[in-house]
């Protein structure tokens, strides 16, 4: 405010000379209310949730819209209508419907708040994160009703926790790897690490897999080296590209030396022929 002032008296002095500036009154800065602010959680989307009923049972889902649309299928009204006529007794309908939280509340006759009986256990725009996330917190609680997991026999159950556990072991090893290749985004750099104790991941592997990894990254190396010989042997040239293998061009070589060995002993037999004319020269070569 105070170089607002000196700027505007500036001017006036620069251009009005005789005239004077007063402040009469200073405003003061209103109090700006804060646009993200905590939304309700029936507004919530991207979230995985969790549902707890009366009988202390769970439930965990996700969804990428409001929370409030996903409770509604789970909790339609007429469900909750269907239970409150009874007053805890079951009420008998032909709809079955496809929820499995609509099937718990119908077959218990339980009396249900979906403002209380839902929260949000985590908040990710990244959907593939939502469902690893789904994953890794069905597995520690267990829901007795959860239709994915509690309705699949012992032998497929047990393969997919496996395979659950397959996926989070990968993406740590992928995130071990890149650190120890010490890959860059933007442009691939691959560096064997000289002092394990500066790496305690590497120093912290059993034997076995220390020297299968140390393999792994020098079969790595050699290849890289591998493709920059051959890629010098081809001969590529920057205006017109010429491919030229290391085989032909070992097949070239031996054909230019029984060239000069055959022609230096017909040159000894009849030297005043025309064998060393350019045109016999390449007969000669393609008839080898």
């Amino acid at each position: 405010m105070h170089q607002t002032t000196q700027r505007l008296v500036n001017s006036i002095k620069r251009t009005f000379n005789a005239a004077e500036i007063c402040v009469l009154a200073r405003t003061q800065k209103l109090p700006v209310v804060s646009i993200k602010a905590d939304q309700p959680i029936a507004a919530t989307s991207h979230c995985v949730y969790q549902f707890t009923c009366n009988c202390d049972e769970s439930y965990i889902g996700r969804t990428e819209r409001c929370l409030i649309s996903r409770v509604k299928k789970h909790l339609p009204k007429w469900v909750q209508i269907s239970v409150l006529r009874k007053n805890d007794n079951v009420v008998e309908t032909r709809k079955q419907p496809a929820s499995a939280v609509a099937r718990h509340v119908l077959t218990t006759g339980h009396v249900i708040d979906p403002m209380c009986a839902f929260r949000i256990l985590l908040r990710r725009s990244n959907p593939r994160f939502l469902r690893f996330a789904e994953v890794v917190a069905i597995n520690p609680l267990k829901p007795t009703f959860y239709p994915m997991v509690q309705n699949l026999p012992e032998l497929e159950r047990n393969t997919f926790e496996s395979y659950v556990q397959k996926i989070v072991e990968r993406s740590a090893d992928r995130k071990r790897t890149n650190l120890l290749l010490r890959v860059s985004p933007k442009k691939p750099r691959l560096q064997f690490p000289e002092q394990l104790e500066r790496y305690p991941m590497v120093q912290n592997l059993p034997e076995l897999e220390r020297n299968t990894f140390e393999s792994y990254v020098q079969k790595i190396v050699e290849r890289s080296a591998d493709r920059k010989r051959t890629n010098l042997l081809l001969r590529v040239s920057p205006k017109k590209p010429r491919l030229q293998f290391p085989e032909q061009l070992e097949r070239q070589i031996d054909l230019e030396v029984q060239f000069e060995n055959f022609s230096n002993q017909l040159q000894e037999l009849c030297p005043s022929s025309e064998l060393n004319s350019e045109r016999s020269k390449s007969t000669l070569v393609t008839i080898a």
